[in-house]
């Protein structure tokens, strides 16, 4: 398991485009980074990445969606997702919904990256 902790490096504008292509990250923290406003799309080269912080930054600030919709499985999909799906946004909060299933080892798509 290997971990980046950024935590409150707060003169970092980017992250490096080598960053994206260490394959073996899991876990990337990047939380305080207060002038990190954006993540480039290179960050789907990251396939062991499961943990990614960036609470007290900009690319926080500029969250869509309150909760991300991403379960496999017929049942799950058929049923349970689409129950939230529905009842959520009656209640204010915004969804985004994978509509995508995807496997381990699967690329991310933009649009579900955007959203995360």
């Amino acid at each position: 398991m290997l971990l980046i902790n950024l935590k409150d490096c707060t003169g970092l504008r980017e992250l490096p485009k080598s960053i994206y292509r260490l394959d073996s990250v899991k876990t990337l923290i990047l939380s305080g980074c207060t002038k990190i406003d954006i993540l480039e799309e290179d960050i789907v080269q990251m396939k062991s990445l499961t943990t990614l912080l960036v609470d007290a930054t900009d690319i926080s600030k500029t969250k869509m969606y309150d909760v991300l919709l991403s379960f496999t499985g017929k049942d799950n999909r058929a049923e349970f997702i689409s129950h939230l799906d529905s009842c959520l946004p009656n209640a204010g909060i915004n969804v985004f919904k994978d509509n995508d299933e995807i496997h381990r080892g699967d690329q991310i798509s933009v649009s579900l990256l955007q959203a995360i």
